[in-house]
């Protein structure tokens, strides 16, 4: 299947192999299974989808089917904290643990179960330095791009 993180509308979409439309789910809001613009989706080994919902500063978890399952993170700068999260990807050959790349500048590390394990990265022009990191995703090798 495509999963689509339709920004605008607040929702995800998602399509059949083919490219027809098969479901949508999320609407406008704050509440649970609610996004305001959500930006990424990672997809775990067991077909659970995690989504960065971002100007809630948070990230979702959801069946395969579309039913939210939990959340984790918050606003702020803190552990385990979220500043508009926009990257998330999941080292599904390895670990099973939860990237994210946020408006802090870092990229937190998260279990499934979104227990903060740990950050890296820091807002700078240096060579050790990043900024709004998105775009996240592993090789077959299970280095993190």
């Amino acid at each position: 299947q495509v999963y689509i993180a339709d920004r605008g509308n607040h929702r995800i979409q998602v399509l059949n192999p083919d490219l027809t439309f098969s479901q949508l789910f999320g609407s406008e809001g704050s509440a649970n299974g609610q996004f305001q613009y959500p930006h990424d989706i990672a997809i775990d080994s067991q077909g659970l989808m995690y989504v960065a919902d971002t100007y809630n500063h948070r990230i979702q978890k959801f069946s395969p089917g579309g039913k939210f399952v939990s959340q984790f993170g918050s606003k702020g700068s803190g552990p385990g904290q979220l500043i508009l999260p926009i990257g998330i990807t999941i080292d599904t050959a390895a670990t099973g643990l939860v990237y994210v790349g946020d408006g802090n500048h870092h990229i937190s590390v998260f279990t499934s179960d979104g227990v903060f394990v740990r950050k890296f990265g820091s807002e700078g022009n240096n060579i050790d330095h990043i900024k709004y990191p998105f775009g996240l995703t592993f090789d077959k090798d299970g280095l993190l791009y």
